[in-house]
């Protein structure tokens, strides 16, 4: 019996999957800036068009979901595209605690994220932490 392994992409498969799910942010400035996870150096600063150049820098950095949501919100953009893009850390995994100014947590490292935890982190202001904290 032979177990079969799923074929890997290509590159431009994935170059296109990546482009087809996260290519409508290319052109739009970030509210903040975003760094490795070793915090050394930066994938975009605040202000800075994203690039496809950025979005291909954080998808290997696995921070796209991240840089979706530190989108400079303008007013044309309808709020159900908004709430899409948040609602897509539903199911994740929360690398870390994230927790409100108060000190209150929002989430628990290794918790996952529920429209709950989705509610909390926006009443709180913590959607860009809770976005870098998932897995």
């Amino acid at each position: 019996m032979d177990s079969e392994k799923p074929e890997e992409k290509t590159d431009e498969e994935i170059r296109r999957e990546t482009l087809d799910r996260f290519g409508h942010i290319i052109g739009k400035k970030v509210k903040f800036a975003m760094k490795d996870d070793k915090l050394e150096n930066y994938i975009i600063h605040a202000g800075e068009e994203i690039t496809e150049e950025i979005l291909f820098k954080a998808k290997a950095m696995d921070k796209l979901i991240a840089l979706s949501l530190n989108i400079v919100e303008s007013d044309s953009e309808p709020k159900p595209n908004r709430d899409a893009r948040q609602r897509i850390l539903i199911g994740k995994k929360a690398a870390r605690t994230v927790r409100a100014d108060n000190g209150t947590i929002i989430v628990e490292a290794g918790a996952i994220i529920t429209d709950e935890v989705l509610q909390r982190a926006k009443m709180s202001g913590k959607m860009i932490a809770l976005s870098m904290s998932v897995k």
